[in-house]
């Protein structure tokens, strides 16, 4: 079950792979893009509220990108972080391109990363 979730979620997050045979003009093929993309949506926040460290990674990037939702940086880096806490490598590369950025809530959420030895990184405190 988690292997289709996976595949749909990806199928809608790509830009124009759910749309590839259809005409980009057609706004009835856009509302039912919108809705399919919202159920996907929702399926994610339900896996990732029940702790499944690839749904909270895939609602970081579509709360990044507005997909499915309004775009929301909060929102993007909460999901990021409940992912990268589950050492779920993709989420912490972003947590660290953040923190790299000047992001002060990012640099000491990938402290803890880089102490805890999540990050790829030796632990030596001197780093």
């Amino acid at each position: 079950m988690k292997v289709n979730q996976l595949i749909l979620a990806i199928s809608f997050l790509v830009p124009g792979m759910a749309t590839a045979q259809q005409p980009a003009s057609s706004s009835s093929t856009n509302t039912t893009n919108k809705a399919a993309t919202n159920v996907f949506v929702q399926l994610d926040i339900e896996a990732g509220e029940q702790g499944d460290a690839d749904a909270q990674y895939r609602l970081g990037w579509a709360y990044e990108y507005g997909r499915g939702v309004e775009t929301n940086a909060a929102e993007a880096a909460k999901w990021y972080r409940k992912a990268a806490e589950q050492r779920h490598v993709a989420a912490q590369q972003w947590i660290r391109k953040k923190a790299e950025s000047g992001d002060a809530d990012a640099q000491s959420f990938f402290g803890f990363l880089f102490h805890r030895g999540d990050v790829g990184l030796d632990t030596d405190s001197k780093e």
